[in-house]
């Protein structure tokens, strides 16, 4: 019986992690992440993920780290209060990137300096605020290995 009443709450826990509504601050771009990738045909799996805010130097905006058990994205928290929403939208992407899309970083830039991925190192100068660049970055985000 008690082994049971365990399994039952392992079961529970691994069931409610990971879901779009247990992100916290991060659910409305989470959500938009996940539209964004069924727009453009791209099943993705947000169970086994999680989002924090961490401690990190200025140089650090996210990281994504992985294991067997899932991946875990760490955001710069500092530097999350005072950016505006298109560099937050451009960093949570840029890290969904990684830990969701298993992509890694992309250097590469247009003839106007712009960068031609959001994958790029530096995500926080992806102009994600100018309407005709946005569907380029997400298309390139989401259809490119």
């Amino acid at each position: 019986m008690r082994a049971g009443i365990i399994l039952l709450a392992a079961c529970l826990f691994l069931n409610s992690c990971g879901k779009p509504d247990n992100f916290g601050e991060f659910n409305e771009l989470v959500f938009e992440f996940r539209n964004k990738s069924e727009q453009y045909g791209r099943n993705i799996s947000l169970s086994h993920l999680s989002i924090e805010f961490a401690d990190m130097p200025d140089e650090k905006s996210g990281k994504c780290e992985s294991s067997f058990f899932g991946s875990t994205i760490s955001i710069n928290r500092r530097l999350w209060n005072i950016w505006p929403n298109s560099t937050r939208e451009s960093i949570l992407f840029h890290e969904l990137g990684h830990c969701v899309l298993g992509r890694g970083h992309i250097e590469e830039f247009n003839f106007d300096g712009t960068p031609t991925s959001i994958m790029t190192p530096n995500a926080a100068i992806v102009p994600l605020d100018h309407d005709e660049l946005r569907d380029s970055y997400f298309l390139e985000l989401f259809t490119r290995s």
